[in-house]
């Protein structure tokens, strides 16, 4: 009967306890059955610990859980998640509040469709670096397009959640509104660009009363000796002639707001310092003035003075080798939508074309690498100068 009932209560779960009341010896079934009470309550001791672990642990997840929700819900920051589509399936009131949509409106949008066209092409790289192996998580300063036309400047936090098998599920989104700081950013750098352009008028308004003392200076001191020497005139000559354009540029910038310069005040001030020279050393060339500007350009501030100089420097070519009889400098300015042509045409007094000298090469040396173009041909008896200006030289 002992032995029974040790093979029905000690299954092979029991071998260990089973073993245990072998080593015992002989035992009475009394003996026995209290052995097998005691082991039970110890079991049922062990599956309530267990039980009330797991339910403490499920309380814990619970609350977790609500917490997560309520942070997710509640929270001042824009939360998103998305598939591995990048669909929105699930956004926060304050990601809705942010953009001005409901929730329904959002969900199976993608971030792409909510961004400023701007902002796309970056967007675009990080989420498939994202959705690939290159990352996993990235943080981004961009816009986004409200509902109702106007823009958002966000800063984005995205990551990418995966499964087990390390495909990505998932992509978390948090996204907290600048545009506040932005604002300030951009009124913070109004009011340095105002005080800056402010010195700089300052500045250029004294380097123009500077330049005008060093002629009137070279006037008085070599004005004699200029006209008694005719070499030495003509080099006064070039040289007040550069000045006066660098102040009349400087002249110009003094006077703007901003710091870009007007290509029509720029070309009004060199034609009048053209025609200046052009009435003492050939009055009787014609000077053919012709302009095509549908509206003003405007030249960055740091290269309205070199294409000054430039410009001032081809038409003193032109004056000093067109033919005096009969001849004619052709000064033609056509805008377009993105480039400015400006072409000088003079009838030379020789055979031999002027394409080169100290002159043109001053102009070659100061023109800007980039948005700038300057070709001087020969054509006929003509000598031809185009000067064509693009970005970054118009702003």
């Amino acid at each position: 009967m002992i032995r029974f009932i040790k093979n029905l209560v000690f299954r092979p779960h029991h071998k260990k306890a089973a073993r245990q009341l072998e080593l015992d010896g002989p035992t009475t079934f009394s003996h026995l059955i209290d052995r097998v009470r005691l082991h039970n309550e110890k079991l049922e001791r062990k599956v309530q610990a267990r039980t009330q672990a797991l339910h403490t642990a499920l309380d814990q997840v619970q609350e977790n859980e609500a917490l997560l929700r309520l942070l997710f819900d509640h929270s001042p920051l824009g939360f998103a998640i998305a598939d591995s589509d990048c669909h929105l399936i699930r956004v926060n009131a304050a990601f809705c509040n942010m953009l001005g949509y409901s929730e329904d409106e959002l969900l199976g949008k993608t971030f792409q469709e909510l961004s400023h066209p701007a902002d796309r092409e970056a967007g675009e790289y990080f989420s498939q670096k994202l959705l690939g192996t290159t990352l996993r998580e990235y943080h981004l300063e961009k816009r986004y397009c409200r509902k109702n036309g106007s823009t958002l400047w966000a800063k984005l936090t995205a990551a990418k959640i995966c499964d087990d098998n390390s495909e990505t599920k998932y992509i978390a989104a948090i996204i907290e509104d600048i545009s506040d700081q932005k604002k300030a950013e951009q009124q913070q750098n109004q009011r340095i660009m105002e005080q800056r352009s402010a010195l700089v008028r300052e500045v250029n308004h004294r380097i123009k009363n500077n330049i005008q003392q060093t002629v009137g200076l070279l006037l008085r001191r070599l004005g004699p000796y200029a006209n008694q020497n005719p070499a030495l005139g003509t080099i006064v000559e070039e040289v007040i002639a550069q000045l006066e354009c660098i102040a009349s540029v400087h002249g110009l910038q003094a006077g703007q707001t901003e710091n870009r310069c007007s290509l029509n005040l720029l070309l009004s001030e060199i034609l009048v310092l053209a025609k200046r020279r052009l009435h003492a050393e050939a009055p009787q060339v014609l000077l053919d003035l012709r302009i095509d500007m549908a509206r003003d350009f405007f030249l960055a501030e740091e290269e309205s003075a070199p294409l000054a100089l430039i410009i001032n420097e081809l038409l003193a070519n032109a004056i000093k080798h067109c033919r005096r009889e009969q001849g004619s400098i052709e000064f033609f300015v056509r805008g377009g939508q993105n480039a400015i042509a400006i072409r000088i045409e003079n009838e030379r007094s020789g055979s031999t074309p002027i394409v080169h000298g100290t002159g043109l090469e001053l102009a070659h040396a100061l023109l800007p690498r980039k948005g700038a173009k300057l070709d001087i041909i020969a054509r006929g008896n003509k000598t031809i100068a185009d000067l064509t200006i693009t970005n970054p030289v118009i702003k």
